[in-house]
């Protein structure tokens, strides 16, 4: 039923691609958790939790279409990297779940989901690099 991507294949929405890849890339960068999240030293802080803003990302990226595979051409390229940033999604539910979506940077990080967040956003972020180098 799916097909894996051809070099030819385009995307719909490739900048909330590009922002997905960017932000799982932060989430698991242990560095950028500690410089970014923690002593708030990297990036001004806003109004918002700068971790919550990007957990919100993820979370509102993926519920994009009601149905998973719908993301598939959209800002995904195949059934891999939909199962994979779903996994992620549901992580992120589960964190939600866990502490609220407006907790601080030390409350998520400490969260008992958190490492099963940043392993997901893991396996999916290997997964999309796969696929770009699979069409490049």
């Amino acid at each position: 039923m799916y097909q894996k991507s051809s070099p030819c294949f385009q995307l719909k929405y490739p900048c909330i691609r590009d922002e997905l890849l960017r932000v799982l890339q932060q989430i698991v960068d242990a560095e950028a958790q500690r410089q970014d999240w923690v002593r708030q030293n990297a990036l001004p802080r806003s109004d918002t939790n700068r971790l919550s803003a990007l957990l919100q990302f993820v979370y509102i990226s993926a519920s994009l279409a009601t149905e998973p595979h719908f993301t598939i051409g959209l800002f995904l390229k195949n059934v891999d990297e939909m199962r994979s940033v779903w996994a992620v999604f549901d992580a992120v539910e589960q964190v939600f779940q866990t502490v609220g979506i407006d907790a601080t940077c030390e409350i998520y990080l400490t969260c008992s989901e958190w490492s099963k967040l940043v392993q997901a956003n893991d396996r999916a972020l290997q997964i999309c690099r796969r696929s770009a180098n699979f069409l490049s």
